[in-house]
């Protein structure tokens, strides 16, 4: 292929993808910082109310899960069994059950659409 005719190609080739519309407008930045639209109170990001990532994400606990402490048995098996349940009143962040855990801790139901294509090894 000569050099002229590798020019004529590259000239004439246009996309086959046609963008419809102008492009679009991005609103300019503020020159000075501005709180987020969903900002509690309108803190801005560094300011002394705002807290570091880090140390929200150690405060962050739904719920405690705590060992069962095994009881101290000399001869005989007691009708209890190994473990002792202590009975006392839950705290701020605990729940008795899973049912009441935060919606982003649950199980996500399975729809039939994804049963079916499990069940058929993701062929459908």
């Amino acid at each position: 292929m000569t050099t002229s005719t590798s020019i004529k190609l590259a000239k004439a080739y246009s996309p086959m993808i046609k963008f419809l519309g102008a492009h679009p407008t991005f609103p300019p930045h503020p020159d000075t910082l501005v709180p987020h639209p969903m900002a509690a109170n309108g803190i801005l990001p560094g300011s002394s109310e705002c807290i570091p990532a880090g140390e929200f994400l150690t405060k962050l606990r739904p719920f405690q899960v705590f060992k069962y402490q095994s009881t101290t048995q000399n001869s005989k098996q007691s009708s209890a069994g190994k473990y002792v349940f202590k009975n006392r009143p839950l705290e701020s962040n605990e729940v008795d059950s899973v049912t009441k855990l935060p919606s982003w801790l649950r199980y996500k139901p399975i729809d039939q659409n994804e049963i079916d294509t499990i069940n058929g090894g993701g062929v459908i």
